[in-house]
């Protein structure tokens, strides 16, 4: 088994991330109302985790901070939802 297959794995046992997949994330007053503004929702949160991932630790690792990827992913989400329902997308 190489690195990328034994790192997706521990993501998927991750009990914080699986927590943030099924009920963070489709909590229904931290999501868009409409059924078109989810589908838009999911793919942008995924990719906002991932892009989370790769940005967060070379950011952060010259001030010493530490910062939960998927907080962060959840917060900026929230933010994304809240601005999707104003403009009712």
């Amino acid at each position: 088994v190489n690195g990328l297959t034994t790192s997706l794995l521990n993501m998927l046992n991750d009990t914080a991330l699986m927590f943030f997949v099924f009920f963070m994330l489709v909590e229904p007053k931290t999501s868009p109302f409409s059924r078109r503004g989810r589908m838009i929702y999911g793919p942008v949160v995924a990719v906002l985790f991932f892009v989370m991932g790769m940005l967060l630790p070379m950011l952060l690792a010259s001030t010493g901070l530490l910062l939960d990827q998927t907080a962060a992913t959840i917060a900026i989400g929230n933010i994304i939802a809240w601005i999707m329902n104003l403009k009712m997308i």
